[in-house]
């Protein structure tokens, strides 16, 4: 399970984000799609901090988004959140995912 740091910032970033062509070749989205993720409680409601959605921005290298989590985020150790990722590079290339993070305490 992916991990959410309290009290820190936090880079989260998506590798191979991929759309696929009518002759079912997979092709790494660059510059031209929208990405954007909403963090949740487990009720469902956007975690408090941070004003959703964000949009992950295109790193340069082909199918790697980025965006960085405040840490103003208001969330608890050993609390589950859920990253809500929605892709939209046009009509047919549209897609939407869910990732479990857990909240821990950052040690040394």
């Amino acid at each position: 399970m992916a991990v959410l740091y309290r009290l820190s910032d936090n880079l989260l970033v998506l590798t191979n984000v991929t759309t696929m062509s009518g002759a079912g070749v997979y092709t790494l989205l660059a510059g031209t799609a929208t990405v954007t993720v909403t963090l949740v409680n487990s009720a469902g409601a956007a975690i408090s901090g941070e004003t959703w959605p964000l949009t992950l921005t295109y790193t340069g290298i082909p199918g790697r988004f980025s965006v960085v989590l405040s840490d103003d985020l208001v969330i608890t150790n050993g609390q589950t959140v859920t990253a809500q990722i929605t892709i939209d590079n046009g009509p047919g290339q549209r897609g939407y995912f869910e990732v479990p993070m857990q909240v821990e305490t950052r040690t040394l």
